[in-house]
């Protein structure tokens, strides 16, 4: 704690100064002799990441629509219900698979991502991208799909249940990236647009594949195969390689 001991004359005046150096992005009060105020330290980056288990205050996770071996339309598919959810696995999952019978859809991934960034002041410029490292991909249907960040609102902040498997939005809030670019085992990074992040809050993004889920346009019909991207979640790897989202200051 800095100290100064200044002494003055009645009537008399002086600016006094203070010098504090932040070691961590957030709000800093300050109190000199019963006067008080505050200031924000932004860092030029700042990483956020989701909670592990135990979830405080966001989580990641996902949710499974997964049906009988013969597969089901694409519609009812695509709709749900979800058979699987989880804040608590140790991957994210985003893609589909196909039955066996013709035109008949088994598989849906979709994967939530939220990031406390109650730390950003509302007025504050910023740049994002969100970072996830991919251990694991596949591909065996004759196409070149992407993946993109959407805006997700699951039911609560620290889990994902069956519910919220439609609580995924389907507009795109960053680049679209094909799976032949999909870096694996490796980073691969989706840059944000600015409505992206909820400064002030709980950023509430989540990962689905876009041509085909995100749009709801199933793709031609191939006997049991499935594309799909798996990235190492908060609960698997803590901060080694979960999920991050950077954030810049303009």
């Amino acid at each position: 704690m800095a100290e100064q001991n200044v002494t003055l004359q009645p009537g008399e005046s002086k600016v006094v100064a203070f010098e504090a150096i932040p070691q961590e992005a957030r709000t800093y009060l300050v109190t000199v002799d019963g006067l008080s105020g505050s200031f924000v330290a932004i860092a030029g980056e700042i990483i956020f990441r989701s909670n592990h288990d135990p979830e405080i205050t966001c989580c990641d996770g996902g949710v499974e629509a997964s049906r009988g071996y013969y597969g089901v339309s694409w519609a009812d598919l695509w709709s749900g219900p979800a058979l699987n959810a989880s804040a608590a696995g140790a991957h994210l999952s985003a893609g589909f698979g196909s039955g066996n019978n013709k035109d008949k859809w088994r598989y849906m991934w979709r994967s939530f991502l939220l990031f406390d960034t109650s730390s950003i002041a509302p007025d504050a410029d910023i740049e994002a991208a969100l970072e996830v490292y991919c251990d694991y991909k596949r591909n065996s249907f004759n196409l070149n799909p992407g993946w993109c960040i959407v805006r997700s609102n699951p039911l609560s902040n620290t889990d994902i249940v069956l519910a919220d498997y439609n609580n995924l939005y389907t507009f795109p809030l960053s680049n679209i990236l094909r799976y032949s670019d999909v870096a694996c085992p490796g980073w691969n990074t989706f840059t944000l647009s600015a409505e992206a992040i909820n400064k002030g809050g709980i950023t509430k993004l989540g990962l689905r594949e876009y041509d085909h889920d995100a749009l709801n346009h199933p793709p031609v019909w191939e006997q049991s195969k499935a594309t799909f991207i798996r990235c190492y979640s908060a609960d698997q790897h803590k901060n080694d390689f979960s999920p991050r989202l950077i954030v810049w200051r303009r």
